[in-house]
């Protein structure tokens, strides 16, 4: 599949990312961008001053290219990653970062033929975790996954998964709802 017949709705972000993915695959190297996005949304969550500098419009863009430049620097970021950081952040457009990032991902996951698998859970063991992967791919063969793994305390209890248009739901959550429904029928 080409990229132009890929490419995500006209919005803004899928621009974006389909301009990132665009570069990344002429110089082979969207596994090290997919590792940069990993890396850099780790750093965002733990330092909320960076994530601020990204999406402020108050703040020099000049300051906050230098300030990008040196978390480039100091996580040895490629420099194709770095300089679409800097364009996000002269565009002032650090409010999407997110969004293009998960453009970019779903990008990748259509030209690698690779099913993206959300599993949510209250709290649960990462072996259990583990046994749920290993049961989806026995559910789903012959295809390749990128499970994505996301606490919801919401849920009370169990998990649940969201594969394509499908979502299993195993909550204590759901269940206690189910039941709820099910006495006032009766």
């Amino acid at each position: 599949m080409h990229v132009q017949s890929v490419q995500l709705r006209v919005s803004l972000t899928g621009r974006y990312a389909t301009a990132l993915y665009k570069e990344a695959s002429s110089t082979e190297s969207t596994e090290a961008i997919l590792s940069d996005i990993n890396t850099f949304n780790e750093i965002l969550k733990s330092n909320k001053e960076l994530e601020h500098i990204l999406k402020s419009n108050f703040l020099r863009v000049k300051n906050a290219l230098h300030i990008l430049g040196e978390v480039g620097k100091l996580m040895n970021f490629s420099e194709l990653f770095v300089n679409f950081l800097k364009i996000i952040v002269t565009n002032r457009r650090g409010t999407f970062l997110q969004n293009i990032f998960n453009d970019f991902l779903a990008l990748v996951d259509i030209q690698t033929n690779t099913t993206p698998i959300r599993i949510e859970f209250a709290q649960i063991e990462k072996s259990n975790i583990s046994a749920i992967e290993r049961l989806l791919k026995k559910m789903y063969p012959a295809q390749a996954y990128r499970f994505e793994r996301h606490r919801a305390p919401e849920l009370l209890g169990g998990f649940r998964v969201f594969i394509r248009e499908r979502c299993l739901d195993y909550s204590l959550k759901s269940r206690l709802n189910r039941l709820s429904y099910q006495l006032k029928e009766a």
